[in-house]
């Protein structure tokens, strides 16, 4: 190999380090070929050297060259199922390097020439095929095309500009399948595809598990709508994942995956924000990212951010105005080691805090955006994250194990005047101090025969302590103070193999063993609840067929469940409740097309069936205490539908749809669930339409012009005599214009364009709820200005 300039140990220049020699002695005969040979590629951004000697350990092909220097220069990550050409083509983009096959063995890697000798005629270059999208949510890097589930990945680098300044719920706005209560900031509950158990907050598991990277964020507590600034992507799984996930994914799984820090420089980003709600006061926002190189192997980057959205509620009663501002400030720093090749080690903390001064819903008998009441109900939000991941690549198999510590505190104040008949100024705290431990250990495969599977092993440890109290302003007495552990251990695997031409089946399971307690003080007394200990099965089963590269066609069986525990109500805790586990399975069938980079019109149409059994719910009874019991049986079954269409490559038409049905088929004993037995908060029809045009500029900038509307049918708060409260029916629309270029990108966004009022949510103080005078108009007719600037 030496006449190639390939390793030799005599060489000086090798032997000094001046110059890199990167090639890998290859097991490859001299009569393969691996020009349309694709390979499952996984390298991050890394030093030239580095990159190479890794790409060609995965390949099995000889990669290298004399001219390389390791001085300076890092390559482009490269991940998905790619030729060698493709893989060679993304490392190397900007690097000044570029690559020669010599041979059927033999790839040359030398530095890209500069000097035009004779002149010549520039040729129209196509585009680089464009980047495979991963479904990493399912833990084996499995290509869209081939994920047999209904997933939905939004590449924030490919986002407009404005979305980095959103939280995650402003986000999932673009999906009909995503519904949610609205009481405010941080205390929010997402329901995917119709999996709704109530709208009130207690003791009940969250219907979908969210993850920033490896690291599981709620157990049983509410969205802690955590901003995106500096966000590579966010991945939703729908449908029960407990294969794969385990309790709590009965409606999916939401994955944020934020920026990892990078060696190839010093790199920041700057995000300012201002913006005005008509009929309430302004607000702002500021964000940093800064991303610092400690070495070739180490780098640090950290996001920091403070925002403030104005209020627009009114208080008649208290004579105040625009009562319901948040303020929202976070921190989050990564850390990333490559001690050695294909080897990371990631180690991240986040910290955000919200406080929001009071309630955001008004009182019909009132004008639009106000009501009357006697004392501030206040919310705040304390979320702290520590994350640990370490992983090593061999090519075809991929270990990954992580750790997570997740501390989340809140604090809700309730006006409950009503039980002294408004009389005396009484309020009713609830406070929660959660601490999450979660690890997770597996190892994953992918190869280019269609193979692929993953096994490991987790465990959850939760520890959720409530604290209520009641009573005046400033004399509050303890009603109840109960701890919930609950811990899981389990076993799961799923694999993915071909059986034949273009269908590939999938099979898995999960084993968990679950061990649970509770500790209550109510009063002047202590109870102990004995400790429970129960076993659950969760399996996955899927069929598929890719008639080519460009489709999809699938069915698929998944279950997910949630533990349960106890419930404390009532004035002294006067009922104690024991609520069991629930569990559902659904049946899924869809198609998806257009999945070819140059196809004009994509889409995807999914139906389900889900059947649900003994539905926890977090209600209410009638003077407003919370419980937590189960209710019964039930059923949902529904269809969605997207489409995207390219009229031209610089215009986008995307529609979606969602329509479903839910009932509670067989409520539980001593359940009244009233004359309409539908599931709450989940409307029977969505939809949403969006149009975007990027039109060129001189030089790099752009200009980038969106509308959209989205449409929320009708549906009820609860399922009970008394909740049964309609909200909903509304139509939202939405612009955007954004002047872009390689550094800045100004942006002028307008929400709910034709400033709706109409009710969202019939819920904001549940010892009023029995006069079914509750509404939450959407906020105001916002105008915001910004823009993102790149150093």
């Amino acid at each position: 190999m030496g006449r190639h300039g390939f390793w030799n140990p005599d060489n000086p220049h090798m032997r000094s380090g001046a110059v890199i020699m990167c090639a890998i002695a290859a097991t490859v005969s001299p009569e393969t070929s691996f020009a349309a040979d694709r390979f499952d590629i996984n390298i991050s951004a890394m030093r030239i050297d580095r990159a190479i000697q890794t790409l060609s350990r995965q390949t099995g092909v000889a990669i290298g060259g004399t001219e390389i220097s390791a001085s300076g220069i890092y390559t482009k990550a490269v991940k998905g199922r790619l030729t060698l050409d493709q893989a060679l083509s993304r490392m190397l983009r900007g690097t000044g390097y570029e690559h020669v096959v010599r041979d059927a063995r033999t790839v040359l890697i030398k530095r890209r020439s500069t000097t035009v000798r004779h002149p010549v005629v520039p040729k129209a270059v196509p585009d680089a095929p464009a980047a495979p999208i991963i479904v990493t949510a399912s833990k084996q890097n499995m290509m869209i095309e081939r994920f047999p589930g209904m997933a939905h990945i939004f590449d924030m680098s490919q986002q407009p500009a404005a979305a980095s300044t959103h939280s995650l719920e402003g986000l999932l706005q673009q999906l009909p399948t995503v519904s949610g209560t609205n009481l405010g900031p941080a205390r929010n509950k997402i329901f995917l595809r119709g999996v709704a158990d109530s709208s009130f907050n207690g003791g009940s598991q969250s219907t979908l598990a969210y993850y920033l990277g490896e690291t599981r964020l709620v157990y049983n507590s509410p969205n802690p709508d955590l901003q995106l600034y500096d966000i590579e992507k966010v991945e939703i799984l729908e449908g029960p994942q407990g294969t794969l996930y385990g309790a709590g994914s009965l409606g999916g799984i939401i994955r944020i995956v934020p920026a990892a820090p990078q060696m190839d420089g010093v790199k920041a980003s700057l995000w300012p924000k201002a913006s005005l709600t008509a009929h309430g006061a302004p607000g702002y926002a500021l964000a940093g990212m800064l991303n610092l190189p400690i070495n070739d192997m180490a780098a640090i980057r950290g996001v920091a951010y403070h925002k403030r959205e104005g209020g627009y509620i009114d208080d008649g009663g208290r004579g105040l105005s625009n009562i319901n501002s948040t303020e929202i400030s976070g921190l989050r720093l990564g850390v990333r080691l490559e001690p050695a090749p294909d080897w990371a080690l990631d180690v991240q903390a986040v910290t955000q805090k919200t406080d929001t001064a009071d309630s955001q819903y008004a009182e019909l008998g009132h004008p639009l955006l106000m009501r009357s009441s006697l004392i501030a109900q206040p919310y705040d939000s304390d979320f702290e994250s520590y994350a640990f991941s370490l992983s090593k690549n061999w090519g075809k198999l991929q270990l990954t194990s992580a750790t997570g510590l997740v501390y989340h505190d809140s604090r809700a104040r309730y006006d409950a005047s009503s039980l002294s008949g408004n009389t005396i100024p009484t309020a009713f705290d609830q406070r929660r101090d959660i601490r999450l431990l979660s690890h997770e250990t597996r190892l994953a495969l992918s190869n280019e025969n269609g193979i692929s599977g993953v096994a490991g092993i987790s465990m959850v440890d939760n520890r959720d302590r409530m604290i209520q109290s009641l009573g005046a302003v400033d004399a509050l007495a303890p009603l109840s103070n109960v701890v919930q552990t609950t811990r899981e251990y389990a076993l799961f695997g799923e694999a993915t193999a071909p059986v034949l031409n273009g269908v590939r089946a999938t099979l898995g399971g999960r084993f968990v063993h679950i061990r649970s307690a509770a500790e209550m003080e109510v009063a002047e007394s202590v109870e102990v609840e004995p400790k429970r200990r129960s076993s659950q099965f969760l399996p996955t089963a899927a069929l598929s067929w890719a008639p080519d590269d460009n489709g999809l066609l699938y069915i698929r069986f998944q279950r997910g469940y949630r533990s349960g525990g106890i419930s404390v109500s009532g004035n002294a805790g006067e009922n104690i409740i024991h609520f069991k586990p629930d569990a559902m399975d659904t049946w899924e069938a869809g198609v998806r097309w257009g999945l070819s980079p140059s196809a004009p019109i994509r889409g995807s149409v999914t139906g389900f069936l889900s059947k649900w059994r003994r539905i926890q719910a977090d209600l209410v009874d009638e003077r407003g205490f919370p419980m937590t019991l189960n209710i019964g049986d039930g059923k949902i079954y529904g269809v969605a539908a997207d489409i995207e269409w390219h009229p031209s490559p610089l215009m986008q038409v995307t529609l979606g749809m969602f329509a479903n049905e839910s009932e509670l088929v067989k409520p539980a004993e001593g359940f009244d669930p009233g004359e309409d037995g539908r599931l709450p908060n989940i409307a029977e029809l969505g939809a949403q339409f969006q149009v975007q045009k990027r039109w060129p500029l001189a030089g790099d900038r752009y200009l980038i012009t969106m509308a959209g509307l989205r449409y929320i049918g009708k549906s009820q708060l609860g399922i009970g005599p008394n909740l049964s409260i309609e909200q909903g029916g509304y139509t939202v629309a939405n612009a955007l214009v954004e002047l872009g270029g390689e550094r800045w990108t100004y942006f002028i966004e307008i929400d709910n364009l034709t400033n709706s009022g109409t009710n969202s949510f019939s819920l904001g103080n549940p010892f009023t709820i029995s006069r079914r005078d509750q509404i939450t108009p959407l906020r105001p007719r916002t105008f915001s200005i910004g823009l993102k600037a790149g150093f």
